[in-house]
């Protein structure tokens, strides 16, 4: 007996579980990988279309983002974003990078 779509299924799971094996076998990522035009655009008002200018029209322009203090990053960040935090900015952008990647 063939239970029908199971083809389908099948075929999504080896999907799933190359993409989850990429991912695993992805040591670095960067900043501008999770922090992509698209997260920004979508979580700035699509004000802002990328990290480097979203700093860049702050008082952080021409500043390294590691020279930059976390509770600088933290109030930038809860006023041109929906995100409290720097921290929970990059969270969002890590859980929506892992989906894309895992193909959901």
């Amino acid at each position: 007996m063939k239970i029908k779509g199971l083809d389908n299924v099948n075929k999504n799971l080896n999907k799933f579980t190359k993409n989850v094996q990429k991912l695993f076998g992805t040591s670095n990522i960067s900043i501008t990988s999770l922090l992509n035009p698209k997260f920004m655009a979508k979580y700035t008002s699509n004000k802002y279309q990328s990290l480097e200018s979203f700093l860049d029209d702050s008082d952080f322009s021409g500043i390294s983002l590691e020279q930059i203090p976390e509770k600088d990053l933290d109030k930038l960040v809860s006023q041109s974003t929906p995100f409290t935090t720097w921290k929970d900015m990059l969270a969002k952008a890590m859980n929506e990078y892992v989906a894309k990647k895992l193909g959901f």
